[in-house]
């Protein structure tokens, strides 16, 4: 949830010159249902009449984080980019309550937001949204909110469920994720809400996005990466619409990336996976361009999922390491295949003999992570 996932898009660069001289970015102080404000720069083309709009709403800190470079070069082809600082996060007021205002409960501040935008004379009402990590579960709320000027929208590297996907995977509190990140964000009071509500109940249905795909209808692109800590959710965003919707309007990107490597070239700890590299800028503009300016390039016959199979990385050509593409997931011709772990520390097909092992483990003295699919480390 971090910006590591933002690493990609430092690399883009624009014209400051041709910028400033073809748009013009507006501070408003954007109202929510209870009255609180939140800052919100506006960068919109110098021709007065209604543009697409894109909305990025972000905790970390709307005046200086690299996706905004690229609503800016999205501004240059025709959109409004506007930029937010979500509740209580650097310009704007009230308190962070880390995502629970931003979906459809009491608050909804990604619903306040979007219907603030069809009020201006420069928005005509095609309005779609985009996210990494924290700010992707920002847009996948927002999308909960089922605000009918919302038309499509990109996330990644987000989950969707907050209970099973973050805080209680299989029940067991995730702690190093949960309290290192609520800390570093200054929400440490979170930590008690969490401990609070161990069991799954109202609180975190409400923080379920999966009990709102029923009323989903618009087209979403889902990236993520196999090493994500969030990989689940990805994977399940995608399926969940997928089986309500037509796959023209849902797809998927996967690649052999960790949380903070989206679209890099495969190195991953102390292992590169070959020609992993994939241009993700290209496939969030293309999305756009199809979904609200109506561009005819393709998107909605292209195969819904495009993912990297892994292999070993040291025999690519026997084991995989590839692109491939296919109209569902799992692929239809995916087998199955269930292994079983031995008392001599083997795989076998066929469960084997009942036998016992054991081993000393001391918690003062564990053994430490090389990797995994960890937010942070």
């Amino acid at each position: 949830m971090r910006r590591y996932a933002y690493i990609l898009f430092v690399s883009i660069i624009f014209s400051a010159n041709s910028f400033a001289e073809s748009t013009a970015k507006t501070t408003y102080m954007v109202p929510m249902r209870d009255g609180v404000k939140l800052a919100t720069d506006v960068y919109r083309p110098l021709d007065l009449s209604p543009h697409p709009v894109l909305l990025y709403r972000t905790r970390y800190n709307k005046n200086n984080n690299p996706l905004a470079g690229l609503i800016t070069l999205l501004n240059l082809r025709g959109y409004v980019g506007v930029i937010q600082d979500t509740r209580g996060r650097y310009a704007s007021g009230g308190v962070d309550s880390v995502f629970i205002t931003d979906g459809w409960g009491t608050l909804q501040d990604g619903y306040d937001t979007i219907e603030w935008l069809t009020h201006q004379s420069w928005c005509n009402d095609q309005i779609g949204m985009l996210g990494a990590s924290a700010d992707g579960i920002s847009t996948y709320r927002a999308v909960g909110s089922l605000h009918p000027a919302l038309k499509c929208a990109v996330a990644m590297v987000a989950p969707t469920d907050f209970y099973h996907q973050v805080v209680y995977p299989g029940g067991e509190y995730r702690k190093s994720l949960c309290e290192g990140y609520l800390s570093e964000q200054n929400t440490a009071w979170m930590i008690d809400y969490y401990l609070q509500n161990p069991y799954y109940n109202q609180i975190w249905q409400d923080m379920n996005w999966h009990t709102r795909t029923d009323s989903i209808k618009i087209p979403m692109l889902h990236i993520g990466g196999w090493y994500d800590s969030f990989s689940e959710g990805t994977v399940a965003a995608f399926q969940d619409l997928l089986q309500k919707l037509h796959a023209a309007s849902q797809h998927l990107i996967m690649g052999p990336w960790t949380h903070g490597t989206i679209g890099s070239d495969g190195a991953v700890g102390e292992m590169h996976y070959p020609d992993a590299g994939l241009d993700i800028y290209n496939h969030i503009i293309q999305w756009f361009d199809h979904w609200l300016l109506g561009y005819d390039n393709g998107v909605d016959h292209a195969p819904p999922v495009h993912y990297y199979l892994m292999g070993d990385p040291d025999k690519p050509g026997e084991t995989g390491c590839g692109w491939m593409e296919t109209e569902t997931w799992p692929p239809s011709d995916t087998t199955i295949l269930s292994l079983y772990l031995t008392v001599d520390g083997k795989l076998q097909h066929q469960p084997g003999l009942i036998g016992r092992r054991s081993f000393t483990y001391d918690p003062d003295h564990p053994v430490p992570t090389l990797g995994g699919n960890n937010l942070t480390i």
